[in-house]
């Protein structure tokens, strides 16, 4: 049996607003060449979880961030020419 790779690994996230407590202990896997689906109701944290794993958060007020979120991937850059 072939183990799928990880290429984003988040343990116990938890993230904040102020004293807002948005994201709670939120731990989970990614795998490479698979899909994964985050649902839930409205106001939930899908977005906030997202804008913590490409730190879109970063610039907001009073935004903090406790836990871990590891990315291992290759990166490459693909350049295009439009005409």
């Amino acid at each position: 049996m072939i183990a799928e790779e990880v290429v984003l690994d988040c343990k116990n996230v938890d993230t904040f607003y102020g004293d807002f407590h948005a994201i709670k202990n939120v731990s989970l896997k990614f795998y490479k060449n698979k899909v994964t689906a985050i649902i839930g109701p409205s106001g939930c944290g899908k977005t906030t979880l997202l804008k913590s794993f490409n730190r879109m958060n970063d610039f907001v007020d009073e935004f903090f961030i406790e836990g871990n979120i590891d990315l291992e991937i290759e990166t490459s850059l693909i350049f295009r020419q439009w005409k």
